[in-house]
């Protein structure tokens, strides 16, 4: 990545700009759920997406713990399953759309993503 933004990282102001034109800019999905606890990312979207993740993640064995003890079809538990996973892929999208948006607002993020490896640029020709 070095080599195609001229040996260097792209500094704030031209991740902006890069940001600005719609050219694709990603964030590590793993990278992002890392930092979802750290400090400088506010306790309100920390709190909600734990908050999402953990009703998915427990949501499943609760329904099969249900469809145990009372009398519903079991295709609820394997639809409660893809609806679950179908949540977390999309809470983590929007996890790194937030983490990119904080990143815009404020250069201490910005060089924290790039510093760590979070950032995934893409060269303007591509």
């Amino acid at each position: 990545m070095k080599v195609l933004w001229g040996g260097g990282f792209p500094e704030w102001d031209e991740y902006k700009l890069h940001k600005d034109k719609g050219f694709p800019i990603g964030i590590d999905k793993t990278f992002a759920l890392k930092l979802l606890n750290t400090s400088f990312i506010p306790r309100k979207i920390s709190f909600s997406f734990n908050g999402i993740l953990g009703l998915c993640f427990f949501s499943s064995p609760i329904v099969a713990l249900l469809w145990f003890f009372s009398e519903f079809s079991a295709w609820w538990i394997l639809g409660v399953f893809l609806l679950s996973i179908t949540i977390i892929k999309l809470t983590r999208e929007t996890l790194t759309v937030t983490l990119s948006n904080l990143a815009y607002k404020d250069e201490n993020v910005y060089k924290i993503l790039v510093a760590n490896g979070g950032m995934e640029f893409f060269p303007i020709g591509e």
